[in-house]
């Protein structure tokens, strides 16, 4: 495997797979504060260990480097964690609107695609 496929698999795993975990187990009836408590987990705690919590906006700058310039898939990732991070005030105090709480829904689960679809064109180019 290259090191390019190897960094887009890092990602589609630690970034990816977590950015929308307690999301998607949301049903369509959810109120704003389970939202709320979904989207703080999956972009605050989104990888958690022994040695503490990394949230998804450290976690793109340690897992992007070996990334860029790898195509579109990575620039939808950049331009989505950029939105996100405009938003991050609000992730972090818990005031977001519910058209604020859609977008961001809609930014992890276009984060999570673009990774997979990055991740599959990287195998079909090997």
């Amino acid at each position: 495997m290259s090191e390019l496929l190897d960094a887009a698999e890092d990602a589609r795993h630690d970034l990816g797979k977590y950015i929308c975990m307690n999301q998607r187990w949301l049903g369509d009836d959810a109120s704003p504060a389970q939202r709320l408590e979904a989207i703080q987990a999956d972009l605050l705690r989104t990888q958690s260990g022994p040695g503490g919590d990394v949230d998804a906006f450290t976690l793109w700058a340690r897992l992007s480097p070996p990334l860029e310039g790898a195509g579109q898939e990575v620039a939808r990732v950049e331009a989505n964690m950029l939105l996100l991070s405009s938003l991050a005030p609000g992730i972090r105090s818990g005031v977001l609107s519910a058209a604020e709480l859609e977008t961001v829904g809609q930014a992890c689960r276009d984060i999570q695609d673009a990774l997979k679809t990055l991740t599959r064109r990287l195998r079909r180019e090997s």
